[in-house]
């Protein structure tokens, strides 16, 4: 508080005063509100465009611009005075001689442009004007692909004035824009997918024009989706790889398994971990524009696996991954994954050896533990044989300590059948015949009891050897092989389908 003054305190040079004073106790209270510092500085004016030198046009157009949003502009011309204008600001019916053109921008705290713009040129209408515009299509860029409307643009300027900016696609004018910016959009709702030409025409006064134009692509069909390769009607395997492609070239995919939402993908897209029964994989291109596939490419098949498998593969994941697999293969001998020959499904494996030293090829799975009852199955096919006397084995049984326990063979050029063997004895399956070429499935039941072990053997589910004094040993099977662990044996293998079961 401050003892009331007798003369009142002058105002502050900026802000409000504001104080109140109580009569009993003989003093006043004050504050100050300040409310910033106010705009002063005035805004810059440009001229944008407009006539200069010696011309021939008795009308004349000027753009002009502040370096303040919000400005208002006053004009004038030929020293009258100013008058409120706005850009463009066009004069007609000129006389010859020389004319100057002034403008100024106030700007919204009405502080005004001190030092106008100003632009002069001289009328002379018995020179022709000879110079025509010039103009850029700023928009679109030449090469672009489009599925819809097109917003076009351009830039255009004058010796004098720019009459009109005209748009035309092939030829035919579409739109006219008289004021800059100068733009359009064109609709080509009629006109078929393909390579157009889009123009701009600019035109001064006397009609002399000056043009800028560019190619486009338009593209409103949609892409059209395939599918390549991937399971079908009914496979062991609880994984599966899709590999599919679009008909137009950069598209992108969204997949679906099951019926659940399309999420983004790509090619190929793997599966695991499928339940038994049917399922569908659907894939949609969309492509570069956004055109997307109404029809999705979609495939259905069926997975039944066993529920308690020691050992399962049908070589769906592309690769050896499926399965524990121990891959062996040395000299020329190979062992692939490929989609070429398969039995169902999209990949298969493939085993090749010659008769070069150290040639061998095979695949040894772990049952992860000494079983005593057991069936393997697989579909395989030979498709090259060697020498007669040799033989291409289809299935191994081992023991924990790699003693072979029983061979399912095919004996070279012996009437394509079947053999199999124990540690002891060798059987003929007579009716168990396999041609070159030829996709067949076997089905070996053991159980492992000594010399009075069981071994039935099935082709295509018709049983083909079947025994009750087989000699197995006691310590089980723990691996089960594909191919041949003894080199220098040619033959080509397929496999597909593999499981060894309880």
């Amino acid at each position: 508080t401050t003892p009331i003054p007798t003369t009142p305190p002058p105002p502050p040079a900026c802000g409000l005063r504001a104080a109140a004073a109580p009569h009993h106790t003989h003093t006043y209270v004050h504050n100050r509100i300040d409310f910033g510092v106010a705009d002063s500085t005035p805004p810059e004016t440009t001229i944008d465009s407009g006539p200069t030198g010696t011309v021939s046009s008795t009308n004349a157009t000027f753009a002009f611009s502040s370096n303040e949003p919000g400005s208002t502009f006053g004009c004038s011309l030929d020293g009258a005075g100013y008058t409120a204008c706005a850009s463009p600001k066009s004069y007609s019916g000129l006389s010859d001689g020389s004319h100057s053109f002034r403008v100024r921008a106030t700007d919204g705290a009405g502080n005004v442009d001190p030092t106008p713009a100003t632009g002069t040129w001289t009328i002379d209408t018995s020179v022709p004007d000879t110079t025509p515009p010039s103009v850029t299509l700023t928009a679109p860029a030449a090469g672009s692909v489009f599925n819809g409307p097109i917003g076009i643009a351009a830039t255009a300027s004058d010796n004098i004035a720019v009459a009109r900016v005209e748009f035309s696609v092939g030829g035919t004018v579409f739109a006219t824009d008289t004021t800059s910016p100068y733009g359009a959009t064109w609709d080509p709702a009629s006109t078929p997918d393909g390579s157009v030409t889009i123009a701009a025409t600019a035109l001064d006064a006397v009609g002399l024009s000056a043009s800028d134009s560019a190619t486009v692509t338009l593209d409103r069909s949609a892409p059209d989706t395939i599918i390549d390769t991937g399971p079908s009607g009914t496979v062991t395997s609880s994984s599966a790889s899709f590999t599919f492609h679009a008909t137009e070239s950069g598209s992108t995919f969204a997949c679906s398994t099951d019926g659940a939402p399309f999420a983004s993908c790509s090619s190929p897209a793997s599966l695991a971990g499928l339940a038994n029964g049917s399922h569908t994989f659907a894939m949609q291109a969309t492509d570069p524009v956004g055109n997307v596939d109404p029809t999705p490419a979609a495939r259905t098949w069926t997975v039944n696996a066993p529920t308690s498998a020691f050992l399962a593969d049908g070589f769906e994941s592309g690769n050896f991954g499926g399965a524990a697999w121990q891959v062996v293969t040395g000299g020329d001998g190979s062992a692939t994954v490929q989609s070429s020959v398969v039995r169902t499904g999209s990949f298969a494996a493939r085993l090749s050896e010659s008769v070069n030293t150290g040639s061998v090829a095979y695949l040894r799975g772990d049952l992860g533990g000494n079983r005593t009852e057991l069936t393997a199955s697989a579909s395989v096919r030979i498709d090259v044989e060697g020498a007669s006397g040799a033989n291409v084995p289809l299935l191994r049984l081992f023991d924990a300590t790699g003693k072979r326990l029983l061979v399912l063979y095919r004996q070279n050029l012996s009437g394509n059948q079947l053999w199999v063997t124990d540690s002891v004895t060798t059987r003929t399956a007579t009716t168990g015949v396999l041609p070159l070429g030829t996709w067949g499935r076997f089905d070996v039941h053991v159980f492992v009891n000594g010399t009075t072990s069981t071994i039935d053997v099935r082709l295509n589910g018709t049983t083909i050897m079947q025994t009750t004094n087989a000699n197995l040993g006691t310590a089980g099977v723990r691996y089960a092989q594909l191919g041949n662990d003894t080199s220098k044996q040619t033959f080509t293998l397929f496999a597909d389908d593999i499981s060894v079961t309880p």
